[in-house]
């Protein structure tokens, strides 16, 4: 296969019919496609508009298992070679087989997996969505050391910058006042009367967002823009998720990593999709890809303050800015978005107000660095804020 690149692309369609697959001509030309929720009576429709944009979609043999009137769906172009691969549990199944669906994909002589998953939400199926977290994992566990792709909507985590030293926050866990941290709740019995412990929630999740050495995956939006960084990709009743991802094996080198928010914004889906390109050949370069060119300097070799807690897209982003001395890369001078403290049930930041005069820089950075600032990028500029005492303050100017 050499450095050929393979453009993957995850996107939940919401149940619309084929004619969303129209909203990617033009922002996306994906090699792999894994789709969620296409209903199994807009499946025949969605295989045929598939075949016409040149692709051949994975034999399905799930959807008569669970009751879910809809399931996920894997296409590939047309000249490459896939199989399903009928999942072997050693634990207990998913609730719903139709929503962990996973193939093996042949192309130029080689061969890697590709695992779509749909994940649940937990308001509506309970503990449902941890059984189906545990499946994923028996599943990603077995396809340790194999060139592995693990996409889909997993309704996780919350969309709150990171704690404790880079740690996500899930929906195992809520705002604690006397602690003063999130910090997992002790039991809730879902409608169907299953019931358990915040902590067992929290490690389902957390699993295959951070036990990296447990199954050697890497998240594609994290190996492209820093580490901390979520955008946006759902919402729902007005409230902004970030629960689309792509997690993939040391045998491929992320090139490129984007959510295509036109999608969703142009109401073809209320999720956005996510695309990456992605070279298969054991290497495992990080580069900053996106809005900025890969940066040539190693992270690792950053200045950094004595005794400083920088999270990696702190770092990154410092790196940039050391770098960007002409501004070429349009760092040197980007608005600071305020963000509104979130609420007692952990709901998302919420952008409130922008301030154009604002210039972010190195140095300022640098001074701020004992605090860990939580900085992404987003279609505005870059939104950087301070954990601090429950509350999310902007950054001092």
């Amino acid at each position: 296969m050499g450095d050929k690149s393979i453009r993957v692309v995850t996107w939940n369609v919401n149940r619309r019919g084929a004619y969303a697959l129209d909203a990617l001509k033009g922002l996306a030309q994906p090699d792999v496609l894994t789709l969620q929720e296409v209903t199994f009576n807009q499946r025949e429709d969605f295989e045929e508009r598939l075949r016409v944009m040149g692709f051949k979609c994975c034999p399905d043999s799930q959807h008569h298992r669970g009751g879910k009137r809809y399931g996920n769906l894997i296409a590939v172009a047309s000249r490459w070679t896939i199989d399903l691969v009928e999942p072997r549990y050693s634990k207990a199944k998913p609730p719903w087989c139709e929503l962990l669906v996973q193939a093996s994909v042949y192309v130029d002589g080689r061969s890697f997996l590709v695992i779509n998953v749909h994940i649940p939400n937990g308001s509506n199926y309970g503990w449902k969505k941890i059984d189906t977290f545990n499946a994923l994992r028996d599943v990603v566990s077995k396809a340790k050391g194999k060139p592995c792709i693990v996409a889909g909507d997993f309704n996780e985590p919350q969309l709150i910058p990171l704690q404790d030293g880079g740690r996500l926050v899930t929906w195992g866990q809520e705002w604690n006042a006397r602690k003063g941290r999130f910090a997992c709740w002790e039991r809730w019995r879902d409608k169907d009367g299953q019931s358990g412990t915040g902590e067992k929630w929290d490690a389902a999740v957390r699993w295959i967002f951070e036990k990296h050495d447990e199954h050697n995956l890497r998240h594609a939006c994290w190996e492209a823009h820093g580490h901390g960084v979520m955008p946006v990709s759902h919402v729902t009743r007005g409230k902004a998720r970030w629960f689309d991802h792509m997690f993939v094996s040391p045998d491929f080198r992320v090139e490129q990593c984007e959510y295509l928010h036109k999608v969703r914004l142009e109401a073809r889906s209320d999720h956005s999709a996510l695309s990456a390109r992605l070279v298969l050949d054991g290497r495992q370069r990080r580069r900053r890809t996106g809005d900025c060119q890969a940066s040539s300097t190693d992270l690792a070799s950053t200045s950094r303050p004595a005794g400083s807690q920088f999270d990696y897209s702190l770092a990154r982003l410092i790196t940039l800015l050391d770098e960007d001395t002409s501004g070429e890369l349009g760092l040197a001078a980007i608005p600071i978005v305020n963000s509104a403290s979130p609420s007692a049930d952990g709901s998302p930041l919420q952008q409130t107000e922008t301030r154009p005069g604002a210039v972010l820089t190195a140095d300022r950075l640098r001074k701020h660095g004992k605090i860990s600032p939580f900085v992404t990028r987003t279609r505005g500029g870059l939104v950087s804020t301070l954990p601090a005492a429950g509350r999310l303050e902007t950054l001092p100017l």
